[in-house]
């Protein structure tokens, strides 16, 4: 007789997906948001492009280093990183009267995105059953999606009836609030490893560099549309 399925909705697993709701909400939240105030605070469509530019970049730049970051410290202390840099730097927009302010606290969020984006997506793998990681897979990108569906347009209402600052209340306290959930993770396989392939070696791999290739054109055309 076949054995039933291990249990794929364990507490750490709800953790994760809580965690990650919540910090996509934060995130896109802001995503329209951001490049609309450096707008309105004097940087014109070209200071708009700059804030999505300056996200995009960080968030790069800081998925590049996750292999060598995992490898070093695990996943739990990177990802605590990485919910914190996304939450936190966010209430500094209220005070923000200059592109360049708007741009650095900006550079210090597509950090965190960098983190959670790599982070989230290994960790569901590691707690979800072996013959279960597509359920989990499926319900990590509802986690996802839900967030940009909404959101987004939330976003904006709240600016029109309740101004700025309100968004960028709830956009830095919803990580914050997945950096609550994070604690349910409880003790999570993997992540402190020497042998993985770096991003460079892992780019000289065929089939992942298309994959990146296809995924680079459609984060590119995303970005363009939101901003």
């Amino acid at each position: 007789m076949r054995d039933e399925r291990r249990t794929l909705l364990t507490g750490p697993m709800l953790a994760m997906i809580s965690s990650t709701l919540a910090s996509l909400v934060g995130f896109n939240l802001l995503l329209s948001t951001v490049p609309l105030y450096a707008d309105k605070v004097g940087g014109g469509s070209t200071g708009a492009g700059f804030a999505t530019a300056a996200f995009m970049l960080s968030t790069v730049l800081a998925q590049t280093q996750m292999p060598r970051a995992l490898a070093r410290f695990g996943y739990k202390p990177v990802l605590a990183a990485g919910l914190l840099s996304l939450g936190l730097p966010a209430f500094l927009y209220a005070t923000a009267d200059g592109l360049s302010t708007i741009l650095a606290v900006t550079l210090a969020r597509g950090v965190g995105f960098g983190i959670i984006t790599v982070v989230f997506g290994a960790v569901v793998v590691e707690l979800a059953p072996p013959e279960r990681r597509g359920e989990a897979l499926g319900l990590f990108g509802i986690a996802i999606a839900l967030p940009s569906i909404f959101c987004n347009p939330l976003s904006l209402w709240f600016v029109e009836r309740s101004g700025y600052w309100l968004v960028f209340l709830l956009g830095g306290a919803a990580p914050l609030l997945g950096f609550v959930s994070f604690f349910g993770l409880g003790s999570v396989r993997g992540g402190r490893r020497s042998n993985g392939a770096g991003f460079l070696e892992g780019l000289s791999r065929g089939p992942l560099l298309r994959l990146v290739m296809i995924f680079a054109a459609c984060t590119m055309v995303g970005g363009v549309i939101v901003t």
